[in-house]
Parts: C-alpha cells; structure tokens; sequence
C-alpha cells in the first residue's frame, strides 16, 4: 500500500471565528488535540454499559456541550473562557457556540463515501469469517424458503 507525505504546513491553517457577547470580544478556535481528548472523555465518562455492552444508563451528558465550548473559548486576551462562566451563559448561546465548535473542528464530521465503502468491505469481510467460523457448511449464499435472503448475506449498499 502506498501512502503518500502528510504535510499540513501549507493546506491547514487554524480556525478562529470572532464572537461578541454583550459588549465583549471573544473568539472560537477549533479544538485542540488535549481539548477534543478532554471532550470525548466526558462523554464516554457519562455512560455507564452492562456487561452485554448495552448503555446501562446516561449521567451528566449534557455538560460535554458548555465544556466543548470551554476548551474552544477564549477572551481578548487570549485566556481560555472558563466553564463556571459558559454554563451562565443562555443555553441558545452555548448551544450555538457548541454547535460551530464541532464544525471547525471537524468533530463527528460524516464519513465520506469512500471512508464509508472501505468500512463496507471491512464489514463484509468480517461476516464471512465469522460465518465461516461458525459453521463451514453454510459458507454458500442462499435464499431461504419464504424468499428473503439468509442470514449469512453480506452488508450491501448502494454508492
């Protein structure tokens, strides 16, 4: 497989998006590597899984939006806004900083269709050992009686 040079000095400059709020001049940045980090533990922090892998229960999720917004806020002089002060802020406000937050910084940006087909062929190749793994027999594909396909029938999607 060959990959090419990853050179960000060029194609990647920082996002910075000017914000006033009542009188003051804040700005948004795209989140850092330590504050995404930061972010995605709160919100793995926040779900409690059974032993089966099922969300057993949900706490304190809805702070993962102001501390976004936190990790992402910075005042005129450069110093990071803290969360105490987000979470007085109208939730329109947060809700809509957090909002852009996620988007410059690229935070559950959709797949692309490539990104999307190469998880496909990943899928599909996992069913067929597993299929396999579970009994050689079945290997082929068939049809069952009442005319809907089998349960070793591969994901497929239209692209």
């Amino acid at each position: 497989m060959n990959h090419e040079p990853l050179n960000y000095d060029e194609s990647i400059e920082e996002v910075e998006i000017p914000v006033t709020w009542k009188g003051r001049q804040y700005f948004l940045r795209e989140a850092t590597g330590e504050a995404h980090a930061i972010y995605q533990n709160a919100l793995m922090a926040s779900t409690s899984m059974s032993a089966d892998g099922s969300v057993r229960k949900i706490t304190g999720l809805a702070d993962a939006e102001p501390l976004l917004v936190s990790q992402c806020l910075y005042d005129a002089g450069d110093k990071q806004v803290s969360l105490l002060i987000i979470k007085k802020w109208p939730a329109r406000i947060v809700s809509s900083l957090y909002e852009k937050a996620k988007e410059i910084s690229e935070i559950d940006k959709e797949d692309s269709l490539e990104v999307l087909t190469k998880k496909r062929d990943r899928l599909n190749q996992l069913i067929e050992e597993k299929t396999k793994d579970k009994d050689p027999a079945k290997n082929e594909h068939s049809d069952s009686t009442d005319g809907s396909e089998s349960h070793t029938s591969l994901v497929t999607a239209e692209v």
